[in-house]
């Protein structure tokens, strides 16, 4: 039986070092580690503009620039009398071109900003 990562098809001459390798890679994958404190970003690539609209449009906080062509919505909360915590979810519209033909994809983002590693029951 072949060790070949299912990811990237590369071959390895062991289990082990194939378990090793696709950790790593689904690890760089997410991006981020939940339990790590500090800024966090996701992003999807191909999100129709739509269901962005769709999700957001009854929200205080919803916008739409038209110059950007992009739409903005976030939420904010408070963990504590000190601290003001901000969900900012974000979809541009990206064109690309090639072969004299152009390619309109749109993008959602969502950053946000982690305090803690775990979630805590008061």
């Amino acid at each position: 039986m072949e060790n070949v990562c299912k990811l990237c098809f590369k071959a390895f001459t062991s289990y082990q070092k194939l378990l090793a390798h696709e950790r790593i890679l689904v690890k760089k994958k997410l991006g981020f580690s939940r339990h790590a404190i500090g800024k966090k970003y996701l992003s999807i690539e191909t999100f129709p503009e739509n269901v962005f609209v769709y999700l957001f449009k009854d929200e205080e906080t919803f916008r739409y620039s038209p110059a950007k062509r992009k739409y903005q919505c976030y939420f904010e909360g408070f963990s504590d009398y000190e601290n003001k915590y901000q969900v900012k979810f974000t979809w541009s519209q990206t064109i690309l071109s090639e072969n004299n033909r152009e390619f309109v994809l749109g993008k959602m983002s969502c950053n946000f900003i982690t305090d803690s590693g775990e979630f805590q029951e008061k």
